[in-house]
């Protein structure tokens, strides 16, 4: 293994440890909180339950307030895990891992000596602590938004 590989690879280990750290670690340690993160969890076991994947619904209605993709997150998240609170803020935690791994190579590849800094400041940031360690649309979008502008600018910039 050369050095160029080596020090990726001592980067990535750094990024994951932090990640881990701020994203994942006691993210069951507490219960839903507020009024939306027991609601989509709620719609997330409904959903699993009837295995229907088409229409969310909430104590039985069907709840078309926001869009699905949180729901069939979670509702995988459930399959694998089993239903826990856990279970339900797993996919945003994944998110915003790969909104922190997708900034790494970005840089890596337009501002070379940088990618560790600018990982270790977006996986920092306040808000997307919170929104990672939550089950809310928050991150989603602000990761799949953060991802497509960075795609954009690569391809403007290649």
């Amino acid at each position: 293994m050369n050095a160029r590989v080596r020090i990726l690879v001592w980067q990535i280990a750094v990024i994951g440890g932090v990640c881990w750290f701020l994203f994942f670690f006691r993210l069951g340690a507490f219960g839903l909180v507020a009024a939306d993160e027991p609601r989509y969890a709620q719609v997330a076991r409904e959903m699993f339950a009837r295995h229907d994947w088409i229409v969310p619904t909430l104590n039985g209605q069907p709840w078309l307030e926001k869009p699905v993709l949180l729901y069939w997150k979670i509702s995988n998240s459930y399959a694998l895990f089993g239903v826990s609170d856990w279970a339900a803020r797993v996919p945003c935690a994944f998110d915003a891992l790969a909104l922190v791994l997708v900034v790494f190579f970005f840089m890596r590849r337009f501002r070379p000596g940088s990618e560790l800094g600018a990982g270790l400041i977006t996986a920092s940031s306040a808000s997307v602590v919170a929104f990672a360690r939550g089950a809310s649309t928050d991150m989603l979008l602000a990761s799949y938004f953060s991802i497509a502008m960075l795609a954009w600018w690569t391809w403007l910039e290649t």
